[in-house]
């Protein structure tokens, strides 16, 4: 059995409206679309699988307070992101739209990137939108200062991508995507640094199309052309998102059964838990109460030997033959010649 998943529904119910400002956020949370948004227009995931980026690159991870980069919320297929506030004593508050950690496998372990994602609206602003950019890409560098270096400790910079996504651009820059980067220029000599030395930041600018036909120039831009179009409905968008671009629509009734089956093992494990818990307890209990039931019973003889002993005594004492005091007592011959040995 399957059912509709939450990008779906999303996709559906914001239709076309998908470029109002928050609706715009809210479909580029899916770890899907930035997976496919990541291998589209950034360097170093050219060659890596879709499933990859999704699934082992856009981790799940938490941070201190100050610091809340990137988490999951209840779905797995959306990340919640970092704090989008950036905010510098003297020069105002920065917010960004959606801020979050994505990994490289390098030797023996991961490069993290900081990936600042900007769904834009507004494509003329009056001002050049690749300067915004690197002026957010400067904010998150100067951000990591506490968190992943302190003192001197440049080298643990870690490189900043800020993406701009022109939803509605005009006609002469559709279908583009244009990278502005640090490069090293050799004015003397041929000395070479290391490229991680400071490739720290770059802006891509990613223009849209109308989203109604397929350019063919960039499988990425058409999809999210499709996906963020005032022309076409939600359920118009679902289908063509599952046909030409396999975005996943529907989730199978199995996950919800392996959920409960979870719970389930969960709850039968508590339960076998308690039982054996309740069985020590049980165990200890009438362990404690034989061992005191035993202490009692001996206390008890105790107790009524030393009664016959003065019972004895007592018929002694009267002259009372040694066959009536067996008699009346039940002590043994050898009881009671010891007890007259003890007079």
């Amino acid at each position: 059995m399957k059912k509709n998943n939450q990008f779906c529904n999303e996709v559906k119910t914001i239709g076309e409206n998908a470029r109002e400002d928050v609706s715009a956020k809210s479909l580029l949370k899916y770890r899907a679309i930035i997976a496919r948004i990541l291998k589209g227009c950034v360097r170093e995931y050219k060659d890596i699988s879709l499933k990859k980026i999704e699934t082992e690159y856009i981790q799940k991870e938490d941070f201190t307070e100050d610091r809340e980069i990137h988490g999951m919320n209840s779905s797995p297929e959306k990340i919640t992101g970092q704090n989008t506030e950036s905010a510098i004593v003297g020069e105002g508050k920065v917010y960004f739209d959606l801020i979050f950690y994505a990994y490289l496998p390098n030797e023996n372990e991961l490069t993290k990137f900081i990936i600042n994602l900007e769904p834009q609206d507004k494509f003329n602003t009056g001002y050049p939108l690749v300067k915004r950019g690197f002026y957010y890409d400067a904010r998150l560098i100067s951000g990591q200062y506490g968190t992943e270096f302190t003192n001197q400790e440049y080298g643990k910079i870690k490189k900043v991508i800020s993406i701009w996504i022109c939803l509605n651009p005009s006609q002469y820059c559709m279908d583009t995507i244009n990278r502005y980067r640090i490069t090293e220029e050799n004015v003397v000599g041929n000395y070479k640094l290391e490229t991680s030395d400071y490739d720290v930041m770059e802006v891509i600018i990613v223009c849209l199309h109308d989203g109604e036909k397929k350019r063919k120039h960039s499988k990425m831009i058409d999809m999210l052309s499709v996906l963020f179009s005032d022309k076409l409905n939600g359920e118009k968008k679902q289908k063509i998102l599952k046909k030409d671009y396999k975005l996943k629509m529907t989730q199978e009734y199995k996950e919800v059964v392996n959920s409960m089956c979870y719970i389930t093992d969960v709850y039968n494990r508590k339960l076998k838990e308690q039982q054996e818990e309740f069985d020590e307890k049980l165990v200890n209990q009438q362990e404690e109460f034989t061992e005191k039931l035993a202490n009692q019973q001996e206390e008890f003889d105790e107790k009524l030997a030393e009664e016959k002993r003065k019972t004895v005594l007592n018929m002694l004492e009267n002259n009372l033959g040694d066959d009536l005091i067996i008699s009346c007592t039940g002590v043994t011959l050898e009881l009671l010649a010891e007890i007259k040995a003890g007079m």
